[in-house]
């Protein structure tokens, strides 16, 4: 899914990540478009297999990282030639090589909090509730299974045709969720 996080709908555990790839590109051959799927690791393929966009969080990160350092070469500018400029050692005021750590370092914190604060927006943490924590076993996504969804909000879903749709793929077990 996009942006949208799955509330609801019916889910169902795979052994592997072939199996996990295959069932997502049967079901989006029979035409559901709101999938989510849970893996204990990348798996290559799944993003196109999904459809899903590239994250913009680089991009963010790198912005933020630019901000850092451009403040940090401001702050060192200002203080050093503007607001308390000393004479040290001959140097000018305006020393560029002097700057270049602090400007580096701010870079780097920026870039850091920027990456820290975007990731955990986009995965909406801390998380302390999901209807996908009732399901007994789910822990094992990020252990050793993998899980697809099928949400109740997706237009092609209907509850017994959904159900048997993920039974006919073959895998461990199919587990109805819902809004608590």
């Amino acid at each position: 899914m996009t942006r949208d996080e799955f509330r609801g709908g019916v889910i169902a555990e795979f052994d592997s990540a072939d199996e996990l790839l295959g069932a997502v590109h049967q079901l989006r051959a029979q035409g559901y478009s709101a999938l989510d799927t849970s893996a204990p690791f990348d798996v290559p393929g799944l993003d196109e297999a999904l459809d899903l966009k590239p994250s913009r969080i680089p991009w963010a990160v790198f912005a933020v990282a630019l901000l850092g350092a451009l403040f940090s070469y401001w702050v060192e500018w200002y203080t050093s030639a503007v607001s308390y400029p000393l004479n040290a050692g001959g140097r000018p005021p305006n020393a560029v090589p002097a700057f270049i750590m602090i400007t580096f370092e701010g870079l780097v914190l920026a870039g850091g909090f920027a990456a820290l604060f975007g990731f955990m927006w986009a995965n909406r943490l801390p998380r302390l509730w999901h209807p996908l924590f009732e399901v007994d076993g789910f822990g094992s996504a990020s252990s050793d299974r993998f899980w697809v969804g099928i949400d109740a909000r997706d237009p092609q879903f209907q509850p017994g045709d959904s159900t048997e749709a993920l039974r006919a793929l073959g895998p461990r077990r199919v587990v109805w969720v819902g809004e608590g």
